[in-house]
């Protein structure tokens, strides 16, 4: 199963506007199959924390998200559609042919740029 950027970000937004802990349910079919591998990949890179919360008695897997410093700071950076249409359009996003951190970096150089732009000082 290939990482789906798309995806990941729309988790990320899910994530940051739940009251608490988000909970995802994944009864076995392939849409939720990808959104529990895809918020795996998440908490694996450092974005999400992710915590097991199936029981025995349970038929599905649940798992309970919330977003770390790193998540939050990632998102911010993507979080414009406008931000997000002009990396797609730059980077093979779509095709998951770019790692993560590639992604989160040109996400942070874009919003530098936007800040400069907007006539933030940038120290040396």
């Amino acid at each position: 199963m290939m990482r789906d950027m798309e995806l990941m970000r729309r988790l990320l937004f899910d994530v940051e506007a739940a009251p608490g802990p988000h909970e995802i349910v994944v009864a076995g079919d392939a849409a939720s199959s990808a959104l529990l591998r895809n918020a795996s990949l998440l908490a694996e890179a450092g974005y999400l924390e992710s915590e097991d919360s199936s029981s025995l008695r349970d038929r599905v897997a649940r798992r309970q998200l919330l977003l770390t410093w790193r998540g939050h700071e990632l998102l911010d950076a993507i979080r414009s559609d406008e931000t997000w249409a002009l990396m797609k359009e730059r980077l093979p996003i779509a095709a998951g042919q770019v790692p993560l951190h590639i992604v989160e970096q040109y996400a942070f150089h874009l919003a530098t740029q936007k800040a400069v732009q907007k006539g933030m000082p940038m120290s040396p």
